[in-house]
């Protein structure tokens, strides 16, 4: 009986944990969200900068169709220049999703960037 008990709670740990709504750090691809089976990709687009000395901030926002939702933000970066991304406004729960791209000293870059929601 305890061992049933037990598993009901680690299910319910494990089903908890898979639709968190995870916040993102700066890394060099960015995964938010959980991509359902009735979702579908609202928007896709490809950002890119051109190299520059310093390291600079650039911003790029992305906006749902009308009376949509965002589920899921997938930022995957094209080539391997080490620039960061984040989100800075919106992204899943809203109708809309600002990224924050810092490229690295000196380097350009690339990102295919997707919005999934319904």
């Amino acid at each position: 009986m305890k061992l049933c008990v037990v598993f009901a709670f680690a299910a319910v740990a494990v089903v908890a944990a898979s639709g968190a709504d995870v916040k993102s750090g700066s890394r060099s691809n960015l995964s938010v969200g959980f991509i359902g089976p009735q979702d579908r990709l609202l928007r896709s687009s490809r950002f890119s900068r051109m190299a520059t000395d310093p390291s600079w901030l650039h911003f790029y926002g992305l906006f749902a169709p009308p009376g949509t939702r965002i589920n899921a933000v997938r930022a995957t970066q094209v080539g391997s220049q080490s620039p960061t991304v984040q989100i800075s406004r919106g992204g899943v729960g809203f109708e809309f999703v600002s990224f924050e791209f810092r490229n690295a000293p000196g380097r350009g870059f690339t990102y295919d960037l997707e919005i999934w929601g319904r």
